[in-house]
């Protein structure tokens, strides 16, 4: 029986430190769902635990609703870390580029003809 640490999966993300911040992102983007989940079902917002909880099948409802919050949470947590990966300086100056000049408007008189 392999390891976990040999599994191809395993060893392909120590290697991509960017898998491997998407993948923790996404797991916690998805434990984020099923939190926000159970307190739609537990507060009964806008009686959607009644509605999910009294329908045929249940348990479709919630592993669809599921599905769909796990896809938008861990986006966000996924974009957010992506968005996140130059904020290491901060306080350091930009490097590189051209500076920008802030020059003072003046305003100009443009000719007009009248009709």
């Amino acid at each position: 029986m392999a390891r976990i640490s040999e599994l191809p999966v395993i060893r392909l993300m120590a290697r991509h430190r960017l898998l491997r911040l998407l993948a923790v992102n996404a797991i916690g983007g998805a434990a984020v769902a099923g939190l926000f989940l159970g307190a739609i079902i537990y507060t009964d917002t806008f009686r959607m635990g009644t509605l999910i909880l009294k329908s045929d099948s249940p348990v479709l409802a919630i592993i669809m609703l599921y599905t769909m919050l796990t896809v938008t949470f861990a986006s966000v947590a996924m974009g957010s870390a992506i968005m996140r990966l130059g904020d290491h300086n901060r306080d350091a100056r930009p490097r590189g580029g051209t500076p920008v000049f802030d020059p003072q408007l003046q305003p100009c008189r443009i000719p007009s003809t009248r009709r």
